[in-house]
């Protein structure tokens, strides 16, 4: 890069300024096309995410020996948040999200009530206003918890990011496009990041789903039919050209 005057510190100041409006193609990833009974999506947003690790500390002791009255059980508090933050995230509806995907048992023996338990939190929701109240909601009640039953708590944000709207021009004319490829389309949000979020910092944004079966992604069992992606292409081509010309 120096060879030919660019500084590689720079690399993130970088950003095209010719790009009039991007349109991604994706498949969906989860199953609300399928459900819905639609092959083609149009994404309204993309979600707001916020990732949590949390440190949840008590009394390490024997497994037999310690009562269960006079337990400080860091497992216990575990499986009283999990099962608390999914229900607000159930309570809220779709499209809020909440999944504990990283456990870390600590002495991790059958016989032995843990000292620590670290856990990972992914709180998500298209909306930013509705994501943080869905996280400050979560925060209380491990507070919460975590006090009642005598346990250290801590958490530190692991990753971030704003939720990305779709621009409202765009997204009318890839439904005119729709129309005029007599293809049917649902609107929705994404649950899962995409490039599109960091392109909507230069340009204006919109993005088209394809179904895929059984909302499966990340699996050898990821698919999505020719038919759909047909669907799918058509709807982009209708609709760059209508932005075009």
């Amino acid at each position: 890069m120096r060879d030919i005057g660019l500084d590689p510190a720079r690399c993130g100041e970088a950003a095209r300024d010719d790009i009039g409006a991007f349109v991604e193609l994706h498949i969906e990833q989860g199953p609300v096309l399928e459900h819905a009974g639609f092959g083609v999506g149009l994404v309204t947003g993309i979600t707001a995410i916020r990732g949590i690790h949390v440190k949840l500390t008590g009394a390490q002791n024997h497994a037999g020996a310690f009562p269960m009255d006079l337990r400080a059980d860091p497992m216990a508090g575990f499986a009283e948040i999990t099962s608390g933050i999914i229900e607000i995230a159930l309570e809220l509806g779709r499209p809020a999200v909440t999944t504990v995907g990283r456990v870390i048992v600590e002495p991790n023996m059958p016989t032995v009530i843990p000292g620590i338990v670290r856990f990972n939190v992914d709180a998500r929701h298209a909306d930013v206003g509705t994501c943080q109240a869905l996280c400050a909601a979560q925060d209380a009640l491990m507070r919460e918890v975590a006090a009642r039953r005598g346990l250290g708590i801590s958490w530190h944000v692991t990753s971030q990011h704003a939720a990305c709207l779709s621009d409202p021009e765009i997204l009318q004319t890839l439904r005119d496009g729709a129309a005029a490829q007599d293809v049917p389309v649902f609107e929705l949000a994404s649950g899962a990041a995409h490039d599109t979020q960091q392109i909507a910092k230069i340009a204006p944004v919109a993005m088209i789903f394809v179904r895929s079966r059984d909302g499966r992604s990340h699996t050898t069992e990821e698919f999505s039919t020719l038919e759909d992606m047909v669907a799918g292409i058509e709807v982009l081509a209708a609709g760059l050209h209508r932005l075009a010309y």
